[in-house]
């Protein structure tokens, strides 16, 4: 969830859900992708992101991109979040890979500082996915932004873990937010976050 941080909030969150353009090229060719209406022309994502903060104090953009069952965000996927950041955007969350990918913050071309969770993995897919180790880590992401500018202020990552054909159910031994802290020291050790083995995000 997401909470602006302010007073006299009165217009709350408005979010985007696209669809990467590298994933509706490979995608758009199945039947199956006709009714999915991607918005892959970056002029429209920034159209898009204008008129959302138009209605809204923050806009958060949600990507479906990248690999699946990589925990390694490629060079494509940082390349757009760059962009997106630039066009405005003031939280970028993925999903498709399946599994948790790293968090980095990125700075956009006005100065503010825009949270990225490249994936947060599955939430909810107990029956069909598979949910052992990795696959079944499935973070909460709660965060904090300014509601003046939307900059990212902190956040908790709550750490939930799936079971086959029973769901999500909170994990004590918060293993989501252990893993998202690894990968994001491994691959982004300089990003500016902080992530406490209990899943606090400081910047």
């Amino acid at each position: 969830g997401v909470v602006p941080d302010g007073e006299g909030v009165d217009r709350g969150v408005g979010a985007l859900d696209l669809l990467a353009q590298e994933l509706v090229e490979a995608e758009a060719k199945s039947e199956e992708q006709t009714e999915v209406q991607p918005i892959a022309e970056e002029d429209k994502i920034a159209r898009q992101i204008r008129l959302a903060h138009e209605q809204a104090d923050a806009v958060i953009v949600s990507l479906h991109w990248g690999e699946e069952y990589s925990h390694i965000p490629t060079q494509d996927q940082r390349d757009l979040a760059q962009r997106v950041a630039d066009m405005g955007a003031d939280l970028i969350i993925g999903g498709h890979p399946h599994v948790v990918q790293p968090a980095e913050m990125l700075t956009a071309a006005d100065g503010r500082k825009v949270f990225c969770a490249y994936s947060l993995g599955n939430f909810c897919a107990p029956y069909r996915m598979g949910v052992a180790g990795a696959k079944g880590y499935a973070p909460l992401l709660e965060v904090t932004l300014d509601a003046s500018n939307g900059t990212f202020k902190g956040g908790q990552i709550h750490s939930f873990r799936q079971y086959q054909g029973v769901g999500p159910r909170l994990d004590a031994t918060h293993a989501a937010a252990k893993n998202m802290r690894q990968l994001t020291m491994d691959d982004f050790p300089d990003t500016g976050i902080e992530i406490s083995p209990e899943g606090k995000v400081t910047k």
